[in-house]
């Protein structure tokens, strides 16, 4: 009975103990919040995309950006404004849906649905897609560091 007792009193204290030493996690609040902003940060680029903000995206997307169009094309950040500028490519509208942020600690996965109204070079296409895109946060702010978009095959 005593070394019951004995062993009942060690499990409480070891168990306090630990409990006393657990990091704290990052509060929910907190968390969704930063969620709120990345997506709203997609809702302001792609606006940009369409508006041929190039200040705007100047300054949401990184300088070593990798940009993967539906098509296979790689883009950087200056290959990718260039092309805005010129009138290359231009995005007539961008219509998202199912648009889910995942934020680890300084950086943030994006993925969603899209359908794409584009005109690049003499073609005018219309397609859905699926994305991911990945934000990290530099200088206290958020920058995209990487798109990666799939045609959706139309049934």
């Amino acid at each position: 009975m005593r070394h019951a007792f004995v062993f009942v009193i060690s499990t409480v204290l070891a168990s306090s103990a630990a409990r006393a030493q657990a990091p704290r996690k990052t509060p929910g609040g907190e968390r969704a919040r930063v969620e709120r902003e990345i997506q709203k940060l997609e809702e302001h680029r792609f606006q940009a995309m369409i508006g041929v903000d190039l200040k705007t995206l100047d300054r949401l997307l990184a300088d070593d950006l990798s940009y993967t169009h539906s098509s296979g094309k790689v883009d950087t950040k200056a290959t990718f404004l260039a092309a805005l500028r010129s009138g290359e490519l231009k995005y007539e509208s961008i219509r998202t849906e199912d648009i889910k942020a995942r934020v680890y600690g300084n950086s943030a996965v994006v993925t969603g649905r899209g359908e794409m109204k584009v005109r690049s070079g003499n073609q005018e296409l219309s397609f859905p897609i699926r994305f991911t895109d990945v934000y990290v946060k530099r200088d206290s702010h958020w920058v995209m560091v990487a798109w990666q978009s799939t045609r959706i095959a139309q049934q």
